[in-house]
């Protein structure tokens, strides 16, 4: 069965992010340029699924992350985003105070400069997260265990 989320398209019932037409530019008013970071990404996240965003230095990967974040505004598309009530928010387009609420429930974001807190295993640091998401029926330790064999880390 699928689900649609109102942006003319369909998802699937597990999907939780479905990104669309998803474009980013900056503008270097120095030297008067406009720089793509990256045009028209298209991808769907489901539940229990892990997505890898795979590019070579600088092909955006970070400014597609920081855009779903909001960190950044995307210059065009949308990005769909399933809340634990099933309710959709387009993250480009959400008020700042969606934002700032879904940050402090449901959203996170890990850096590639991660600073970490000193003498903390990977391990030991997934397993924070699990617990501040409280993760019904699993030890934040088997759920850290999982994700990082998930991506191949011992």
């Amino acid at each position: 069965m699928n689900a649609g989320n109102g942006h003319g398209f369909l998802a699937s019932e597990s999907s939780v992010l479905n990104v669309e037409g998803l474009s980013k530019q900056f503008y270097i008013y120095e030297r008067e340029r406009r720089i793509v970071a990256f045009e028209s990404i298209n991808f769907v996240a489901s539940t229990r699924q892990f997505v890898c965003l795979v590019g070579a230095s600088g092909s955006g990967k970070s400014s597609i992350l920081k855009c779903i974040y909001r960190t950044y505004l995307p210059t065009a598309g949308s990005i769909d985003y399933k809340s634990r009530d099933g309710s959709w928010t387009d993250l480009a387009h959400a008020s700042n105070s969606e934002m700032l609420a879904l940050r402090r429930s449901e959203i996170r974001f890990v850096s590639q400069f991660l600073s970490a807190v000193p003498r903390r295993t990977s391990l030991q640091i997934i397993e924070r997260a699990a617990q501040d998401n409280k993760q019904a029926n699993s030890l934040p330790e088997d759920i850290a265990k999982s994700c990082l064999q998930k991506v191949g880390l011992p």
